[in-house]
């Protein structure tokens, strides 16, 4: 312990110096971890910025995967069915046969008609009767021939028309999927983009969190040596040298109090603000 008060004085002054020197840096300690606080939440927010818009490609990836999906589906659907259609215009089409060279409908009526004239209107013997109406009947029943394969032909170019149009729905399809393929594969790229700036911006954050934890751990260590530089203070002023400071007990109170708000805060310590907190622990003496 000091000897007299000058000692003591001299004892107070050094601890003075040593408060102001641990305060200012408690301090700037304090100004750097805001600092990075809130260049982590910047990284938060670019982090979240990034999770969101992958949240959104992931989301729109998926309804055009689901897409792709259904128009395959569908479009295998229709081959299925086209595949049957073409066997079976292929089965219509072999069971027409080839027109023969005077199979002309034209021909054919103008025959008949000329025929049944020459029986409504000339006198003809019964054996010529007889071979004309041999040559009439044959004659109508090759013009039925022709308009069954013409009804044929109608029936097949109705079907292959319903058959190209099955198969133009799935060539459309197969186009559509083609496009929305095209899609998801950009999409895919930039998710993968996108998942590598989560990663990146997570490691940013997991340093800034170890630079955040040193900061702490600096902070708790000049804390504590703050506490024992002003436990060494109050145990030195309340020494019966100093006993004789004039200064009342609501004012030491209320300054001591403003000190200790000053250091809740990191906030740099005056002259006065030490002596109120010397007054304040000779108080509790």
């Amino acid at each position: 312990m000091p000897a007299d008060k000058a000692e003591a004085q001299q004892q107070l002054e050094q601890l003075k110096k040593e408060i102001h020197v641990v305060s200012v840096q408690l301090k700037e300690l304090g100004e750097q971890k805001e600092a990075k606080y809130k260049e982590k939440e910047k990284i938060n927010e670019e982090l979240n910025g990034f999770i969101k818009e992958a949240k959104g490609l992931r989301d729109k990836k998926a309804d055009v995967d689901k897409k792709i999906r259904e128009l395959k589906a569908k479009r295998q659907s229709l081959n299925k069915e086209s595949s049957g259609l073409f066997s079976k215009l292929r089965d219509m089409k072999s069971e027409i046969e080839p027109a023969k060279r005077d199979f002309s409908n034209v021909n054919l009526q103008k025959q008949i008609e000329k025929i049944e004239f020459a029986i409504q209107t000339e006198a003809l013997s019964f054996e010529r009767e007889k071979k004309l109406m041999g040559q009439l009947k044959e004659l109508k029943a090759r013009l039925n021939e022709i308009k069954a394969r013409d009804a044929k032909l109608k029936e097949v170019r109705d079907f292959r028309e319903n058959v190209n149009t099955k198969k133009t729905e799935a060539d459309t399809i197969h186009d559509d999927i083609q496009k929305l393929a095209v899609e998801s594969s950009d999409i895919f790229k930039k998710l993968t983009e996108q998942s590598e700036n989560i990663a990146k911006a997570k490691q940013v954050r997991e340093n800034m969190n170890k630079v955040l934890q040193d900061l702490k751990n600096q902070i708790s260590d000049v804390d504590t040596r703050l506490a024992d530089l002003l436990q060494q203070w109050g145990e030195l002023t309340s020494l019966p040298v100093f006993a004789e400071r004039d200064i009342t007990a609501s004012e030491v109170q209320k300054k001591a109090e403003h000190a200790m708000e000053k250091l809740k805060t990191h906030g740099k310590l005056t002259k006065e603000d030490l002596l109120a907190l010397q007054g304040q622990n000779l108080k509790r003496k």
